[in-house]
């Protein structure tokens, strides 16, 4: 059976923050990046209070940035994420373990609390074969500005991945590798039989040391 390779976006195959590479793009109007902001930073400044936990804080975040969409057709928000994924900048040594994993013969599947179109057009840009994000939710094929279900975010990766798995022929996730950066992603990189902690943020490099996982980058 082929193996399954998962990568994390933001910090992980991304240096840069996705979200403030995306509000530069000209389609986007000053006052929608404005009221989206203004909600997420709220939320943000929460999360780092820990008024709520981590999880909670990437699932409002992620609804709040879909506010940038209402009104906007699945081509327009593609092409949008397409000049994303153009202009980020990368960590070239992960990538190359992407392609490395690729010349090996695995599956790659990209997992990112990105909306769906977004890690598709990452997945395209750098040759995975999934992508698996947040859903947005469209009416008479407009954007509502709003998420559809759960938030592909936090201790929910997994959720999404245990579903790709019983949708694409069940692979072993101890046989599957992860790499993520963030303490977020641990329930993830914990499910795998080889979990790589990437360029990851202190609480995720102590805890890949005590539980002896890969640490890559940082």
């Amino acid at each position: 059976m082929q193996r399954i390779v998962f990568f994390d976006v933001e910090g992980t195959l991304v240096s840069n923050n996705t979200w403030r590479t995306l509000i530069k793009h000209p389609q986007l109007g000053r006052w929608r990046v404005r009221r989206a902001f203004v909600e997420g930073t709220l939320w943000w400044l929460l999360g780092r209070a820990r008024v709520i936990d981590d999880t909670r804080f990437r699932h409002l975040w992620v609804m709040a940035m879909a506010r940038l969409f209402a009104g906007w057709d699945t081509a327009r928000i593609r092409a949008l994420f397409t000049w994303v994924a153009n202009n980020v900048d990368y960590r070239q040594d992960v990538v190359e373990r992407l392609k490395q994993h690729k010349r090996d013969g695995d599956q790659v599947v990209l997992v990112s609390g990105v909306f769906d179109e977004g890690v598709k057009a990452f997945a395209k840009h750098l040759g995975a074969d999934e992508g698996l994000g947040t859903g947005l939710a469209y009416v008479n094929g407009l954007c509502v500005g709003r998420i559809s279900g759960a938030s592909c975010a936090g201790e929910r990766k997994l959720d999404f991945i245990q579903a790709y798995l019983r949708a694409n022929g069940g692979a072993e996730l101890s046989e599957s590798y992860a790499y993520a950066d963030s303490y977020s992603d641990a329930a993830m990189l914990g499910a795998v039989g080889h979990p790589v902690a990437t360029y990851p943020e202190d609480e995720l490099r102590a805890l890949a040391l005590k539980r002896g996982w890969t640490v890559l980058g940082g």
